[in-house]
């Protein structure tokens, strides 16, 4: 029995987002490689590219290994790029909480000049300054689902329910703009 959310919906919806608000270069902060979450998670990503067919460019993608440090660090490369990304999707809220720092150290605002956002809502996000946009796990509804197959584990004669994947919520904060300029839409 599983109970799970479905990271790929989550992060294509994510860009969606990024991309309705007329971003078409977008960064992307990946986790560990190798770590379902972060794979599913980058695999989002880049659907939501092909979708709108933006070809993947991989000078757009660095690892944060789900650290603060290194996503500082990534996010920095990202920046000092001779064309720098407009958003940024870091992998969790604390490497996107690296990406600000990063972001505040080469000058950009945000979200003025760049766009940033996370993924599952820790509590740090309604800290941070701005506030940031994050995917939201239901917890909750997690917690309920595998109360209920633990339960009907337990009941010999009961069948073994499959359950849908449980879906995240696009939580919306200050740390995400449309793209300034004349440039909106065009990219």
């Amino acid at each position: 029995p599983l109970v799970f959310t479905d990271d790929v919906a989550a992060a294509r919806r994510m860009m969606t987002y990024l991309i309705d608000l007329g971003h078409r270069r977008i960064g992307f902060v990946r986790g560990l490689q190798h770590r379902s979450g972060s794979e599913m998670r980058f695999e989002g990503y880049k659907r939501a590219l092909e979708e709108i067919r933006l070809a993947f460019d991989p000078e757009l993608v660095a690892n944060g290994e789900f650290t603060f440090e290194a996503a500082e660090a990534a996010a920095g490369t990202l920046l000092s790029l001779s064309e720098p990304p407009t958003a940024i999707f870091a992998s969790s809220d604390y490497m996107a909480a690296g990406v600000l720092k990063a972001a505040h150290r080469h000058g950009v605002s945000v979200p003025g000049e760049l766009s940033v956002c996370g993924f599952d809502d820790n509590p740090v996000a309604r800290y941070l300054t701005p506030t940031l946009t994050t995917m939201r796990h239901p917890v909750q509804e997690l917690a309920e689902n595998a109360g209920e197959l633990l339960i009907r584990e337990l009941m010999p004669n009961e069948p073994r329910p499959s359950l849908p994947p449980v879906v995240s919520e696009l939580v919306v904060r200050e740390s995400c703009a449309p793209i300034p300029g004349p440039y909106r839409g065009d990219r």
